[in-house]
């Protein structure tokens, strides 16, 4: 809660596009909030949903897909 995933996935990010990679892509259980927060805040942007994906406390969770372009980083 102090900004500090935040900072460390847009330096990855910047750190993935240095070596000239076009797109990125990266995905969560669709109940792990504080990872899509962090796909938002960093400009990724929503790509697609896997329906019920994963088993946790015996439910199924869908997948939730992000993604983001070189020229889209850093763009607010």
């Amino acid at each position: 809660g102090k900004g500090y995933g935040i900072d460390a996935w847009n330096l990855a990010i910047s750190l993935i596009f240095s070596k000239k990679i076009r797109k990125i892509t990266a995905g969560t259980m669709s109940l792990n909030y504080p990872m899509l927060k962090v796909f938002r805040l960093s400009n990724m942007k929503f790509e697609y949903k896997k329906k019920n994906q994963f088993l946790y406390n015996n439910n199924e969770i869908d997948l939730i897909g992000y993604r983001i372009y070189r020229n889209d980083h850093k763009k607010k």
